[in-house]
């Protein structure tokens, strides 16, 4: 009887830390927030076993082919054991959509690739959201600045984005494009602006050309942002 149960003992520890050693990565949508054309939420996802070897957060149109209009993932900073905070789409026009977080890993032998979570949503009313943009994580030293530009708009609508940086005599120093740099039209670009003089004032302007609302718009600066580098 002892050998029994020592040997049913035995069974269920294995069985415990199969189930244990065979943990699946999970994920949870939460704080969804839509205003106007943008929704902003936030991404939990446990992977302790570092399983997941791809990972997106999708924007999704609910049509008959389930097109993937934007997406964040690992060359965005996008992590994937945590929470991911503030996550926004600019979300194009009305109808139904969806916040898929999408990964791939093996677990138990098996390759895996599959939606691990989902969030519903629809928007309504009309599009009348211009396309604009806004600067954030910026960091300044005495020769260069960092930051994150995130630009929002329609799909398309947007033929050219660049980023002007002039001196204190409004002189040209530098300059970035969409179709040189790679600047993104719907998502962020991480920019370092080099090879600048120490304590000198410094203007970065957002500038793009774009169609709204049957309109068309050229040279129309969506940010100005003036800016000092430190003494060295």
């Amino acid at each position: 009887m002892k050998i029994l149960k020592l040997t049913l003992i035995t069974i269920i520890a294995f069985v415990l830390a199969a189930c244990a050693a065979d943990q699946e990565p999970w994920a949870e949508i939460r704080n969804p927030i839509i205003q106007e054309n943008i929704i902003t939420f936030d991404v939990y996802t446990e992977d302790p076993d570092e399983r997941i070897e791809v990972y997106e957060i999708r924007l999704v149109e609910q049509i008959l082919y389930g097109d993937i209009i934007d997406t964040f993932g690992d060359a965005d900073g996008i992590i994937t054991d945590g929470t991911n905070h503030d996550v926004s789409f600019f979300v194009p026009e009305p109808g139904l959509y969806e916040i898929q977080v999408y990964a791939e890993y093996e677990i138990a032998g098996e390759e895996v690739a599959e939606v691990i979570t989902f969030y519903e949503f629809e928007l309504t009313g009309e599009t009348t959201t211009e396309p604009f943009a806004e600067m954030t994580d910026i960091v300044v030293s005495a020769t260069d600045i960092t930051f994150e530009l995130t630009v929002y708009e329609h799909d398309g609508w947007m033929t050219e984005l660049r980023v002007l940086v002039t001196d204190e005599l409004d002189q040209w120093v530098f300059e970035l494009t969409k179709d040189e740099d790679g600047l993104h039209t719907n998502g962020y670009t991480e920019i370092t602006i080099p090879d600048l003089e120490p304590d000198t004032a410094y203007t970065i302007e957002v500038i793009a050309d774009y169609d709204f609302l049957e309109e068309t718009y050229t040279d129309e600066v969506l940010i100005t942002y003036t800016f000092t580098t430190l003494e060295e």
